[in-house]
């Protein structure tokens, strides 16, 4: 849970696991925005040889020097990591002879590239080099195939991925507002949240022994405003200076079935250890689990997160 209740860990205080503008400690007030404009100002950059290298896709526009310092822009439109297509546009101001370089992870199956409908082969975890005379409206298409996966972990309880995005399962939240908060203070209507799970999270996942990325429906939704959003978060209204309430899933949700495990609850007010999988349980009666459909939705769009997940047999 989400909340000012005492844990079985040792924090700063328990302020410190809420929701909230500054609710203890303000470095991560100052220092937790930075991960994005970082990351944006890293996704390509300049090679030794004079040339450009896509480190990670997002939808940008550079600007460089490259070759025989030749000015040249590129635009990337994608909707990566939700989607697997990422279209790079080149515009040198004239033509010029030099590389580009695109990172191809190892999760990658079969990749696809083309350059003006030309395919390029490319493997899997490795930089892909395209050296060749670049002319303006020259345009790489990259469709990075990616399948879910699942990885053990503690317990040989799963995580479960697909390409660079982890998975949580999905839980109905119930948000409060914490009157009163010790630190609180307001700024732009910022509010300190206790979130409570509004419906049962303790479920294992129900999947083929031999094939357990099998078992996952891959739902692809529209990426909108918030794309690490989910159904049912606050989202504040400058206009109004009130919560408005999300009503959009995630760009993409994972589809499964599963069990609720009775034993596995809470351990001072936070999930208990994750049980050891696979987890026997009892012959199905109408007082015992039976098979359930669950979601799991992306880290970053997981408020309450069980993202270690029992495996139940």
């Amino acid at each position: 849970m989400v909340s000012i209740a005492e844990r079985r860990w040792s924090s700063n205080n328990p302020e410190s696991n809420v929701y909230g503008t500054e609710p203890y400690f303000g470095c991560c007030t100052a220092n937790g925005h930075q991960g994005w404009p970082k990351y944006t100002e890293s996704l390509w950059m300049a090679t030794p040889d004079g040339g450009l290298a896509a480190i990670s896709y997002a939808p940008c526009q550079v600007n460089a020097l490259a070759g025989k310092k030749v000015a040249v822009g590129i635009e990337v439109t994608t909707s990566y990591p939700f989607e697997d297509k990422v279209v790079i546009q080149v515009n040198p101001e004239k033509t010029a002879f030099f590389p580009i370089y695109l990172r191809i992870p190892e999760w990658v199956e079969n990749p696809v590239i083309t350059i003006n409908g030309e395919p390029v082969p490319a493997k899997p975890g490795e930089f892909l080099k395209i050296e060749r005379d670049w002319a303006l409206g020259d345009k790489i298409e990259a469709l990075l195939n990616t399948v879910v996966r699942v990885e053990t972990r503690q317990n040989k309880a799963l995580t479960v991925a697909k390409g660079p995005l982890f998975f949580s399962l999905r839980i109905s939240k119930k948000y409060t507002a914490i009157e009163n908060c010790k630190y609180h203070y307001e700024y732009l209507g910022s509010a300190d949240w206790q979130i409570e799970p509004a419906g049962d999270w303790n479920y294992g996942l129900v999947l083929d022994a031999v094939n357990p990325a099998s078992g996952f429906e891959v739902v692809r939704n529209p990426v909108g405003k918030y794309p690490f959003g989910d159904a049912g978060d606050p989202i504040y209204n400058a206009t109004t200076k009130s919560f408005d309430t999300l009503g959009v899933n995630p760009p993409i949700i994972l589809k499964a079935k599963g069990k609720k495990i009775r034993g596995w609850g809470l351990v001072n007010n936070s999930a208990g250890p994750v049980p050891y999988s696979p987890v026997v349980l009892p012959v199905e009666t109408d007082n015992n689990p039976s098979l359930q459909d669950i979601e799991l939705v992306p880290y970053g769009s997981a408020r309450l997160r069980v993202s270690e997940i029992p495996v139940v047999k």
